[in-house]
């Protein structure tokens, strides 16, 4: 990878491969790739013995068209994740399904500062590369 912007572990997209279920997916410029066969999240994230010989794949639903992967985070449903582009647009991606969805962030334009959008009881800031998960 040249770059990555952002890193998650997820479920794997249907036709990815995988042996166990779970992907990394990472952002690379203008792609969103999918490793799949990877490890399920736990506390220990990090595996030195993996080497960098991973295959990759381009992940179903995000298109260059779309704009530039700029922050990855887990999201609100049950294997999704939550990217945010170059442009401040924060959408939601179900790589299994193939579907993506844009969140409605708050303010909408004229404040440079951070935006937000409420999904299934949380907030989910966006704050330049960062994106936050608030529950009440």
């Amino acid at each position: 990878l040249n770059r990555p912007s952002g890193l998650a572990i997820a479920p794997s997209t249907a036709n990815s491969g995988s042996t166990t279920g779970w992907s990394l997916y990472a952002s690379e410029w203008d792609n969103l790739w999918e490793f799949p066969s990877s490890q399920p999240p736990a506390s220990t994230l990090v595996n030195a013995a993996a080497g960098v010989g991973l295959a990759r794949t381009p992940v179903a639903g995000w298109r260059p068209e779309l704009g530039r992967p700029r922050a990855i985070a887990p999201g609100p449903r049950s294997g999704t994740l939550l990217v945010s582009d170059a442009d401040g647009v924060l959408r939601e991606l179900d790589p299994a399904a193939g579907t993506l969805r844009e969140l409605d962030l708050a303010p909408r334009s004229g404040d440079a500062g951070p935006r937000a959008a409420r999904v299934d009881g949380a907030w989910y800031v966006l704050e330049g590369w960062v994106i936050w998960r608030v529950e009440p």
